[in-house]
């Protein structure tokens, strides 16, 4: 009896063949199926939201848009239009990155450009530095979003890069239109100095009923 009681207990008692490498594969196992699980949906999220992305530009043309008004002869009236509609339906009223500061420069001087050609009945062309600086806008918008595409967070992947091509843009473009005279600390000065130019020239049109 004593001896069926001992086997009993026996083999209930784990033998010495499971030894720690056991519990950890036991235990591993399960996490690591887990671990791939949550990699497996993490990476094809990310690749959904690129395609994604691929596919809103593709149906919008929204490249394609910008590479004929940056490679076009004469920029009328109508292109102007068509750069503004590709920028925010309105610009920050704090913007805190640099992207979003050249959306208000651009997104005024649109505004700016169109009162201007709607006002004078007598104009029937841009100038040519407005031409221009159309062009170089949409291809500050080029430019910016194929550096932003080589990165799989979708955002500018060295910040030096992306304030030196905001930088240059907007020299550029007070070069072409005289709006500012900058000092010696223009680097640090010429965004706030080109808005508050921009501020004044639309200030007369504010009552105006037409929001372009």
């Amino acid at each position: 009896m004593f001896e069926t009681g001992n086997t009993i207990i026996q083999n209930y008692i784990p033998t010495s063949s499971f030894t720690w490498i056991d519990l950890i594969y036991s235990i591993g196992t399960p996490l690591a199926t887990l671990g791939i699980g949550i990699f497996t949906i993490y990476t094809t999220f990310k690749t959904f939201s690129r395609t994604m992305l691929d596919n809103l530009d593709s149906k919008s043309e929204w490249r394609k848009t910008l590479f004929l008004i940056a490679g076009k002869e004469e920029i009328k009236i109508g292109d102007v239009h068509q750069l503004r509609a590709a920028l925010r339906y309105t610009e920050k009223e704090n913007p805190q990155t640099y992207f979003d500061r050249m959306n208000v420069i651009m997104i005024k001087y649109c505004k700016y450009l169109i009162f201007e050609f709607n006002k004078s009945q007598n104009i029937s062309r841009l100038t040519l530095n407005s031409q221009e600086s159309i062009r170089l806008f949409a291809r500050y918008l080029l430019k910016d979003h194929w550096e932003k595409n080589q990165n799989k967070k979708f955002i500018f992947k060295n910040k030096d890069n992306e304030l030196k091509l905001c930088i240059f843009t907007l020299e550029e473009f007070n070069i072409l239109n005289k709006f500012v005279d900058l000092g010696s600390n223009c680097k640090e000065e010429i965004y706030i100095k080109l808005n508050d130019e921009l501020d004044k020239r639309l200030k007369p049109y504010q009552s105006s009923n037409s929001t372009p």
